[in-house]
């Protein structure tokens, strides 16, 4: 520490600026009086940090290229917003869990069903009428499934006729297509826009999986069923559903209909099930794929728990650092020698892990939601055998009540938990509640860079994503490229015209500890990386020693002029907007 000490510059004065009358009083007077007095275990003494609270994770994708499934599910809803809750229990005690959710008949506008927040889901794609009332089509898929929507698809929906919404799932070559026909819907009309479809250049080559409700029964035999076989066997397309999926006292009609291109031997369940929603059962198809772009069950996440925090900080403070301030290198030198001493036990104390995805999907389901649910679906099936028995439908009135109600109230004491037990501010917990409950959270997996990095090319998603960011980079290089260049002496010639002539009164000042202490203070702890991988949080876990070692090198820079060349280097991040292309990227610069 002598030595450090001895690196000062000759015209900082330590009794002025570091406030130090020996080195022996440089930890134990002025660190520990700004720090607060540390025990062995140094990070309990810290003022910046709680150890308590968990560290953000360091994301990296693994590559992705897997045999897996996307299990797609059809429910005509008959009016979404009064049946969200018992929609999100019957997704959430699914299993397997169901990747792709495709709505018929909502009921909703667009500026309506934008704020309908279904748990673990996000919407993807719709259809909404515009001149009349009902119908629509809509499209819900896993948070952490990567998919594009298919506009052109979307286009081709004529209102009270056929309804359409499209989505891609992206690395999985596969279209999924929620249609709708509505009962007086013209059938002509419907025929040829369903041609038109199976015909369009833009799903060639893709795996096409259609499903939704077309109001016309398959069981029985005419020539409408007969010209609607006809149109989509010409195109290579087959009928998955052969059996009853609306049924009531008077009828059992077949009137919801899954068409698609893919081979039976990559079709590995198809079943219908009684979801209470409507008068209608839910389709179920489940497809086999090469699974690219797709999420996967593990990320790879940095621990920072007490044990590994306190060897960081350990390993720190016993490096001979002196052996650094020895070398006869410039300040800035020293600093990058000095990050790479933090990136190095940064790696070894908090090293990435691959960490299962924990599903916290059924945190508000109840166990009296589920044996109500139970007995709702066994007094159904009593009805359905015995019309007139009396006392089950009083029974399942009964039940249907307290399941609705138990529904609210569960779905409400979950939602004031998280407010409650929230560690950080209840006003800003409330807001995030909020926005998740409306659908304006920013946690946007689906956005255009993810699409980006699935469709750009390579073997595995690192390759992928590294030309992803080649494309970025000639993108944004070519967007300035007819911009004029700097001229230095245009420059100079403005400055003399336009400032008065007088000696610059800025001039840099050795910095003293205090001087550094309120700075980490100030800094904004958030989860975004450097280029080192490391966060701001990082700036809570750097002891004394350290601190002590950049302040002497940061005024030996101030001293020679110069900057060091380590934190030159900025990762630049663009953040989608939320709509659009590459243009509508807002680019950030993330500073070491």
């Amino acid at each position: 520490m002598n030595t450090v000490l001895n690196k000062l510059p000759q015209n900082m004065s330590r009794t002025n600026h570091l406030k130090l009358v020996s080195p022996q009083q440089y930890l134990t007077s002025s660190v520990n009086r700004l720090y607060g007095h540390l025990t062995p275990e140094y990070p309990n003494g810290s003022p910046f940090y709680d150890l308590g609270q968990t560290r953000p994770p360091v994301n990296k994708a693994p590559d992705m290229t897997t045999n897996a499934q996307i299990s797609v599910m059809h429910q005509n809803i008959n009016r979404l917003q009064n049946k969200t809750y018992r929609l999100e229990c019957e997704l959430q005690l699914r299993d397997p869990a169901v990747d792709v959710l495709c709505l018929t008949e909502h009921w909703l506008e667009d500026n309506q069903i934008s704020s309908v927040n279904i748990q673990n889901y996000s919407l993807r794609a719709q259809y909404c009428r515009t001149s009349r009332q009902g119908g629509g089509t809509c499209i819900y898929a896993k948070t952490d499934l990567v998919t594009m929507e298919r506009k052109e698809i979307s286009a081709l929906s004529v209102e009270m006729n056929i309804e359409l919404c499209a989505i891609e799932c992206i690395g999985a070559d596969l279209i999924i297509v929620c249609i709708y026909r509505p009962p007086n819907g013209d059938v002509q009309l419907y025929l040829s826009k369903l041609s038109e479809l199976l015909s369009m250049h833009a799903i060639k080559n893709y795996n096409v999986l259609l499903i939704g409700d077309i109001n016309i029964d398959l069981m029985v035999k005419c020539n409408l069923n007969k010209n609607l076989n006809n149109t989509i066997t010409q195109f290579g397309f087959r009928q998955l559903i052969k059996i009853p999926t609306r049924i009531n006292n008077l009828s059992s009609t077949c009137i919801d209909h899954a068409f698609t291109n893919i081979s039976m031997c990559n079709i590995q369940n198809v079943f219908s099930d009684e979801l209470n929603l409507s008068d209608h059962l839910s389709i179920n198809v489940t497809v086999k794929i090469l699974k690219q772009g797709l999420s996967n069950k593990h990320i790879l996440k940095r621990n920072f728990t007490n044990s590994s925090i306190y060897n960081f900080v350990n390993n720190l403070e016993l490096y001979n650092w002196n052996h650094i301030c020895d070398k006869c290198i410039c300040p800035s030198k020293k600093i990058e020698l000095v990050i790479n001493v933090l990136k190095h036990y940064f790696n070894i104390c908090f090293p990435l892990r691959k960490t299962l995805i924990k599903n916290n999907s059924c945190a508000w389901v109840t166990d009296t939601i589920r044996q109500l649910r139970f007995n709702i679906r066994k007094l159904k099936q009593n009805i359905s055998r015995d019309p007139h028995d009396s006392e089950s439908r009083s029974k399942l009135l009964k039940n249907e009540t307290l399941y609705w109600n138990s529904l609210r109230d569960s779905r409400s004491n979950y939602l004031n938990n998280q407010i409650e037990n929230s560690n950080t501010d209840m006003c800003r917990s409330i807001w995030r509640v909020i926005a998740s409950e409306t659908c304006k959270n920013r946690n946007n997996k689906n956005s255009a860079i993810n699409v980006l990095i699935s469709k750009s090319a390579g073997d595995s998603n690192d390759a992928r994503a590294a030309d992803a960011a080649r494309r970025l980079n000639r993108y944004y290089i070519n967007a300035n490229k007819n911009n004029v260049k700097p001229c230095a002496r245009t420059a100079l010639e403005y400055l003399d015209k336009y400032l008065p002539s007088l000696i610059p009164t800025f001039k840099f000042e050795p910095y003293s500890l205090s001087d550094i202490m309120q700075a980490l203070k100030k800094i904004k702890r958030k989860q975004s990386q450097d280029i080192n991988d490391m966060s701001t949080y990082l700036l809570d876990y750097l002891p004394p020693v350290v601190i002590s070692i950049l302040l002497v090198l940061f005024n030996e820079c101030i001293y020679n002029g110069t900057y060091p060349d380590a934190l030159k280097l900025i990762k630049i991040q663009p953040i989608y907007k939320g709509k659009g292309d590459m243009e509508q990227e807002k680019v950030i610069g993330l500073f070491p």
